[in-house]
C-alpha cells in the first residue's frame, strides 16, 4: 500500500510519498527478490496474518497535474488511480485540443472524482489550482487530518498513515523547543526529515518481522517530496542520508546512500511527462565501514567503495501505459561506463542527513548548504573505485558526538 501525506496545506505546501508497491498474494517473478535502499537484497514475498503477499516493484506514486496546475500524491489501488490520472489527461487533451490556454482546476478533478465508480479505492492528497489560478487543497479520502503549530494543517493516507503521523506530531513538539532551521523552509525541513528519517527506519534488521515497522504498513523504499507553489514545483534535491554507529574505537558507517531526481527538458506539450521524473538511489555503502578515531581526528574524512548499488525509480503508472519497454524491478550494480557516466566527473552535494547512534540514541541532523556555497559531500568514481568525501563540518559534529558520548 502506502503513506503519502500533504504539509501545511494552507501556508507552504509540501508532499511526501513512499515507494513501495505491494501486492496480494504469491509473488508470479521466476526470481522471488527485490533490491531494496535501506535492506539490500530481500526476498520479495512475504506472509502475515492476512495471507501471503509480495512486492512487486517500486514505483512514484507522485504526478503533477497538466499544465503547472498543481501536484497530487496517491494511496490505495494502483490501477484505480491510473485510471483515474488517464481519464482526467484525456479530459485535459480532449479540451486542449480547440482551446490552447485550457487548464486543469480543482473543480474539474473533483468531477472527474465524483464520476470514477472506482475513486473509494484509492486517495488522493495535494494542490490543484482554482478558477483564479490560486492553489488549494485537494483532499480525497484522506486516512488522518492533524493541526500542528509549526506546520499548519497536515493531511495523511495510507496503510502507513500512522508512522507518518508520529514523525510529523513529535518533530512538532521538537522544533518548537530548539532553534529552526534558517536555510530553507520549516516544513521544507520536515519533508526532508521524513524521507531520511523512514529510510533509516527501514534498515532495521526487525523490518518486516515486528509489528509497527514499515514492510508491516506496507510501505516504504523510498520517500520522494515536493514543495509546491504559484511560481511552480520544487523537486527532491539531491543528498546524502548517512547512518553512523559510534563505538569505543571508532565509528561504524552502516548506510551511506546518495539520491536525486531526474528531470527532462521542457516539452511542447507540458503534459507528456506530467508524471515521470524518476529518481536514482544509490547505496554507496550497504556493507559496515569501521573508521578509528585517530583517522578520523588527524586525517581527512574520505574513504572508498567498490560495491555499489543502484534503484531507478519510474511512475508507478509506467505500468499501466501499454510501455513495452518498461522494466519492473530497476535494480543493478552500479559498474563500468555506468558508473563512469554518474559519477566520473565529481559530484558535489550540499544536503547531508546524518544519523549517529551512540548505542542508546539517535541523533539526526540535517546539514544544508544555498546552491551557491560549499558542499557537504564529495563523490567521484576512478579506477573501478567511488571515493566519498565529506566536509569537517560533519566530521566535527560526529567527534562531537563521540565526546560527549565518552568515547574519546
Amino acid at each position: 500500500m502506502t503513506a503519502i501525506a500533504l504539509l501545511n496545506s494552507e501556508n507552504d505546501p509540501h508532499v511526501v510519498a513512499d515507494t513501495l508497491l505491494s501486492a496480494d498474494g504469491a509473488d508470479p517473478n521466476k526470481y522471488q527478490s527485490i533490491w531494496l535502499p535501506a535492506l539490500g537484497d530481500i526476498h520479495s514475498e512475504w506472509e502475515n496474518k492476512d495471507g501471503k503477499w509480495h512486492i512487486p516493484r517500486l514505483g512514484r506514486k507522485t504526478f503533477a497535474v497538466p499544465v503547472y496546475s498543481g501536484l497530487l500524491a496517491f494511496a490505495g489501488h494502483c490501477s484505480s488511480a491510473f485510471n483515474f490520472w488517464d481519464e482526467l489527461s484525456a479530459h485535459f487533451y480532449s479540451r486542449q485540443a480547440y482551446d490552447p490556454n485550457y487548464s486543469i482546476t480543482k473543480d474539474i478533478v473533483e468531477s472527474i472524482l465524483n464520476s470514477n465508480k472506482n475513486a473509494y479505492r484509492f486517495s488522493l492528497l495535494g494542490m490543484v489550482k482554482n478558477n483564479n489560478g490560486e492553489l488549494i487543497p485537494l483532499i480525497h479520502r484522506p486516512d488522518a487530518v492533524i493541526e500542528t503549530e509549526s506546520y499548519g494543517v497536515c493531511y495523511i493516507a495510507g496503510t502507513g498513515s500512522d508512522m507518518l503521523k508520529k514523525i510529523i506530531l513529535e518533530r512538532d513538539k521538537l522544533i518548537g523547543n530548539h532553534c529552526r532551521p534558517t536555510k530553507i523552509s520549516h516544513t521544507e525541513d520536515l519533508a526532508e526529515y521524513i524521507s531520511a528519517e523512514m529510510l533509516y527506519n527501514e534498515s532495521d534488521i526487525k523490518n518486516g518481522f515486528e509489528e509497527g515497522t514499515p514492510l508491516d504498513y506496507y510501505c516504504g523504499g523510498f520517500y520522494e517530496w515536493y514543495g509546491i507553489n504559484r511560481e511552480g514545483i520544487k523537486a527532491l534535491q539531491p543528498r546524502v542520508d548517512m547512518s553512523v554507529s559510534l563505538t569505543e574505537h571508532g565509528i561504524v558507517i552502516t548506510r551511506l546512500y546518495f539520491s536525486e531526481q531526474h528531470t527532462f527538458p521542457a516539452a511542447s506539450n507540458s503534459s507528456i511527462y506530467s508524471y515521470k521524473y524518476p529518481i536514482f538511489v544509490v547505496s554507496l555503502v550497504s556493507e559496515f565501514k569501521n573508521i578509528n578515531y585517530t583517522s578520523l581526528l588527524n586525517e581527512k574524512f574520505t574513504f572508498t567503495s567498490g560495491e555499489v548499488y543502484g534503484n531507478h525509480i519510474d511512475s508507478t503508472f509506467s505500468g499501466y501505459d501499454g510501455n513495452s519497454h518498461f522494466i519492473s524491478r530497476q535494480s543493478k550494480p552500479i559498474l563500468g561506463e555506468v558508473a563512469d557516466r554518474f559519477f566520473g566527473s565529481s559530484v558535489e552535494v550540499r544536503r547531508i542527513r546524518l544519523f549517529v547512534n551512540n548505542g542508546g540514541d539517535t541523533l539526526c541532523k540535517g546539514f544544508v548548504n544555498p546552491i551557491n556555497t560549499a558542499c557537504y559531500v564529495i563523490i567521484q568514481y576512478a579506477d573501478d573505485c567511488f571515493t566519498i568525501s565529506i566536509d569537517d563540518t560533519v566530521k566535527e559534529y560526529i567527534l562531537s558526538k563521540a565526546l560527549s558520548s565518552g568515547f574519546i
